[in-house]
């Protein structure tokens, strides 16, 4: 019979879908073989065929727990991940900055444009009313040569004004997780709203909110962001500041860069000499300095040539090779040796300056660019 060898037919079809762990695909096949079962049954009155078609339900049924069971078991991991999103982001960027704008040595043009911006607005609103600056200001973007403060100047004024600070990088909010990314940018917004007043600071935003990109993750992120940004104005009005920084601005996505979405576009320029003897007297201190160093000395021997410049960073490692320099001397002395200004000399041979005049001409051309946000 036709019926007959199209139930045996589903029934092996269901058996192989069971193996290969396509359950729902199994049930709806036993489902049609046990009502040809029934249609045999029917047909001829053979108790048998009902016997049969019963089994096949009672495996169909079986089979519709497995889905279930499966089905909870996907939830309580979705539950569990979502959880741990949660988890994650108060672990990973709530942070305690460490340092004060006392502790960062020099830069005190951009300390000043940087602190009024963040500090204004968060703690004199009434005072910015009474001057006739009522306005929201929602983000910041602060630009610049790597190494040059940007990240240091943001956790020191964060600390001095007492003002809860997260920090967050690509790397910590993209996840290859459909959904998550926006799930990380959204919760990190609730955060900063639950602990008024904060700043939220996003550093290489350009590799997050790219100008262009290939990636299908990013247009969302950029959504979700934007309709975060924009509601800083209704809802957190002079409660919350997004600071954003990037080494390479013209990578980032126009969009962020809107008046209302970023209201100061703050440059961190490599450090001047007064900056420079600042960050030697900071970074070479040791139980071992010798009597000779001269920090305006060292200031001087790190000016610009040829139109290279040295990077605070830069010169924290010049000071570090320095040290280097002494504890090795010690070592092979066997007795403490200064830290002076050979060691210092020695360092300078072997730490370049790492700012091009190619770098520091597109930062020129950017800014011309954006004059009307520049600050």
């Amino acid at each position: 019979m036709f019926y007959y060898e199209q139930a045996k037919k589903l029934n092996i079809l269901a058996n192989n879908a069971v193996s290969s762990g396509n359950f729902a695909f199994a049930y709806r096949l036993k489902i049609r073989a046990a009502k040809n079962a029934l249609y045999c049954y029917e047909q001829t009155g053979d108790n048998r065929w009902i016997k049969l078609a019963n089994s096949l339900f009672d495996e169909a049924r079986s089979i519709k727990k497995r889905i279930l069971s499966k089905t909870r078991t996907v939830s309580i991991v979705s539950e569990n991940r979502d959880r741990n999103i949660l988890e994650r982001i108060e672990m990973e960027f709530v942070v305690e900055p460490k340092i004060s704008l006392q502790d960062i040595g020099g830069l005190e043009s951009s300390k000043r444009i940087l602190r009024e911006a963040l500090e204004w607005p968060l703690k004199f609103p009434e005072k910015m009313k009474e001057y006739g600056l009522d306005y929201v200001l929602s983000g910041v973007f602060v630009y610049g040569p790597p190494g040059c403060g940007k990240t240091l100047l943001v956790e020191g004024i964060a600390k001095d004004l007492n003002i809860k600070l997260l920090e967050a990088s690509p790397s910590a909010i993209t996840s290859k997780w459909f959904g998550e990314s926006e799930k990380f940018v959204k919760r990190l917004f609730q955060i900063g709203r639950e602990n008024r007043p904060s700043i939220i600071f996003i550093d290489e935003i350009d590799k997050f909110l790219p100008q262009s990109t290939n990636s299908s993750v990013i247009p969302r992120i950029l959504s979700v962001f934007q309709t975060e940004m924009d509601g800083l104005g209704t809802h957190d009005k002079n409660q919350m500041i997004v600071v954003m920084a990037s080494n390479e601005p013209w990578k980032i996505n126009r969009a962020i860069l809107r008046p209302g979405r970023c209201d100061r576009i703050i440059y961190i320029p490599p450090p001047d000499r007064d900056t420079r003897k600042a960050i030697f007297k900071i970074h070479s201190q040791t139980r071992r300095l010798g009597d000779d160093i001269d920090v305006n000395s060292l200031s001087d021997l790190t000016a610009p040539k040829e139109e290279w410049h040295y990077s605070g960073s830069d010169i924290a490692n010049i000071c570090r090779t320095a040290k280097k320099q002494g504890m090795r001397k010690s070592i092979k002395r066997e007795a403490n040796q200064q830290v002076d200004m050979k060691c210092f000399m020695k360092a300078l041979k072997i730490v370049r300056p790492s700012i091009s005049p190619r770098i520091l001409k597109k930062y020129d051309e950017w800014a011309e660019k954006h004059a009307s946000f520049k600050d």
